[in-house]
């Protein structure tokens, strides 16, 4: 989709499959090596001052995705959505601006 990915990170409540967490990821998309998200991706984080992969396919990384919404307020009774997630993860201390596509 000209040069864009769009990933979407969705978990249901264990035993709930009606009111997920979605996460909506937008980046520019490799021709070759596709999303930077899904492939994995170097990203400095501020906070802890390291940089480290950064992949959606990572437990680790589903595993803040989780924390954040329920942080947020997802209690699985009703669908939440983040549609921003580059936002949500510059807020979080990730260096990921470069990550958005080119106009």
């Amino acid at each position: 989709m000209n040069g864009q990915s769009i990933n979407v990170l969705k978990v249901f409540w264990e035993g709930k499959k009606i009111a997920p967490l979605l996460v909506t990821f937008l980046t520019w998309n490799d021709p070759i090596g596709g999303s930077p998200l899904a492939t994995g991706v170097e990203l400095y984080h501020h906070r802890s001052g390291v940089s480290e992969i950064y992949n959606l396919n990572y437990p680790k990384i589903v595993r803040a995705w989780i924390l954040h919404g329920l942080e947020s307020g997802w209690t699985g009774k009703e669908t939440w959505e983040i549609e921003d997630a580059l936002s949500t993860m510059i807020d979080m201390g990730y260096e990921a601006q470069w990550l958005r596509p080119k106009a």
